[in-house]
């Protein structure tokens, strides 16, 4: 993770080679390998073709709008979004399966960015890329490194009140397809031996699942429910690895 003062946002934009975005939204193809099948992402050309095949994909994203314009009330945002020649959407085989899937910027009651995913066939399921309350500046660029699309993310940290800084950073995540979700991108990653995986989760303001997750490298996992979850206490098991 990166994190930038917004002041030096073009400096940014034109070390990272994001400049070759155009600001129009026709269709962009990223192959990822050297053999793309076509797919019905291949014939969408417009929003409402877009919106149409994501609520027929995912209910829950009957509300999902594109957002063709890329207007935005903040001026801050705005900027960034201009600056970085940001595109309602991308086609890009971002699973490395040979179908083209496609990043989109929208709004789901908020500012949102999801990715629709082809895992083969016609076969849709969605990967959302905005995954925190009040994102309302995050933005995706797109480029490949080898062979592989992957995002560079931009969105604004949020100010540190309690210790009264108010300067907000631009942050720059790059995320890679792998392991069946969208994660950080390592083009050095490190061999290590892991003894014991730790997970926890802490209330919101609402009925979030409260946690706490364990799983050693003996693959004994316990797991204490606390509160929001479908059973409440403490339990334990074996893994049993396929």
């Amino acid at each position: 993770m990166k994190k930038i003062k917004l002041i030096y946002l073009t400096l940014l934009i034109i070390s990272s080679g994001c400049g070759g975005q155009s600001k129009n939204h026709d269709e962009t193809d990223l192959k990822r390998s050297s053999t793309n099948h076509h797919n019905m992402v291949d014939n969408l050309n417009s929003a409402k073709e877009i919106e149409s095949l994501i609520s027929t994909v995912d209910h829950r994203f009957k509300n999902f709008k594109v957002n063709e314009s890329l207007k935005f009330s903040d001026k801050e945002c705005q900027h960034l979004c201009d600056s970085l020649k940001i595109k309602p959407w991308i086609k890009a085989d971002f699973d490395g399966n040979g179908y083209n899937d496609l990043l989109i910027v929208g709004n789901w009651g908020d500012h949102a960015v999801i990715c629709l995913m082809d895992s083969g066939e016609d076969k849709f399921y969605i990967k959302p890329i905005t995954r925190r309350s009040f994102q309302d500046c995050t933005f995706p660029v797109v480029q490949v490194i080898g062979q592989t699309p992957v995002i560079i993310n931009y969105s604004r940290s949020e100010p540190d009140w309690r210790n009264h800084k108010t300067e907000r950073l631009l942050i720059a995540d790059t995320l890679v397809f792998q392991f069946g979700d969208f994660v950080e991108f390592n083009h050095l990653p490190a061999k290590h031996t892991i003894e014991r995986i730790e997970y926890s989760t802490g209330p919101c303001f609402g009925s979030c699942p409260i946690f706490e997750m364990t799983i050693n490298s003996d693959r004994k996992a316990t797991f204490k429910a606390e509160e929001y979850n479908k059973m409440k206490g403490n339990f334990s098991s074996i893994i049993d690895f396929i």
